[in-house]
């Protein structure tokens, strides 16, 4: 049964969404950084594709292939997780405010939630730290 809820409880309510409001925010911004990293590794994915192995001096940057399809497949997985905490979070706020609506004791399922999407949200981080060093040894190579 649907349950009257007062301004005040409706305010509460609002006040307990918004730190994963910012959650939110943290990750579609972090979402973007890893999309733009992905762009830069197939980008330089088809630059090499692109050379022809004729060119005896250029013909040995194909060798960094392998990385770049590591860096990718890290990026990928960075995305995913991202994405489902995202959808986790978002699925957090549902429950609060349905739960406040319809009297439902959704407590340890909200702190279950807010666990599962921070969980994911940290292994994308240390998937994308991974993947920048990487990035690094690929760079230390040129030197």
């Amino acid at each position: 049964m649907v349950q009257t809820l007062s301004l005040s409880e409706i305010a509460h309510v609002i006040a307990l969404a918004t730190a994963p409001a910012f959650l939110l925010g943290a990750i579609v911004s972090f979402l973007s950084l890893l999309l733009t990293r992905m762009s830069r590794v197939m980008d330089r994915v088809r630059v090499l594709h692109e050379i022809d192995d004729q060119d005896q001096r250029r013909a040995r940057l194909k060798g960094d292939m392998p990385l770049l399809r590591q860096r990718a497949k890290l990026v990928h997985y960075a995305m995913s997780l991202s994405a489902m905490s995202a959808v986790v979070t978002a699925m957090l706020v549902v429950v609060a405010f349905v739960g406040a609506l319809v009297n439902f004791e959704s407590e340890t399922l909200i702190a279950t939630l807010f666990v599962l999407s921070l969980l994911a949200f940290v292994v994308a981080l240390c998937l994308f730290v991974h993947e920048a060093m990487l990035a690094q040894s690929e760079f230390q190579h040129y030197l």
